[in-house]
């Protein structure tokens, strides 16, 4: 038996095919578990600081969302469950209720001009901004004009320029 096992020749084995999908198959399951992992810390955080909203505990849904681990572009786009609009919303609320008590609070207004455009919290911010700051003296109206003046050696170099290229034609 030990004769015939040794006659026949070893089969051969190609891993390189094999261990191309394996390697293929393991980055992208990798990928997949690293998605889904940022999807449920995604979730829990927003989760998070709506509940600290509702209970009125803004400091700590500011806190936790300006503290997040996962990036802007991982974050989505959803309705309520954005953590850009649901920090803005927090900000907002947060700014409105240290002004109810204290009018002149300039921590709770420069939150307020923290709200980026694009909000829907943004043009209440800038009602309650509008409101409570006073305007500056100097308004800008229309458009800018810009008079050239030009000195005596700028002219002369312009005249030989222009004769310069009279002479071309």
């Amino acid at each position: 038996m030990l004769d015939t096992v040794l006659e026949h020749p070893a089969p051969r084995r190609t891993f390189k095919q094999t261990m191309i999908f394996d390697l293929v198959l393991g980055m992208g399951l990798l990928i997949a578990v690293g998605g889904f992992t940022t999807g449920l810390m995604k979730v829990y955080l927003t989760h998070m600081a709506k509940q600290s909203i509702n209970q009125h505990d803004y400091k700590a849904a500011i806190h936790i969302l300006n503290r997040s681990p996962i990036p802007q572009f991982l974050s989505g786009t959803s309705g309520d469950n954005n953590p850009s609009e649901l920090l803005n919303q927090a900000l907002y609320l947060d700014a409105v209720e240290r002004l109810e008590a204290d009018h002149d609070d300039q921590a709770a207004l420069s939150q307020l001009s923290r709200i980026p455009a694009g909000s829907r919290y943004f043009n209440l911010a800038q009602q309650f901004l509008n409101e409570r700051t006073k305007p500056s003296s100097l308004q800008l109206e229309g458009s800018a004009l810009q008079l050239e003046e030009k000195t005596e050696e700028e002219a002369q170099s312009d005249k030989l320029f222009d004769e310069g290229t009279k002479e071309e034609k």
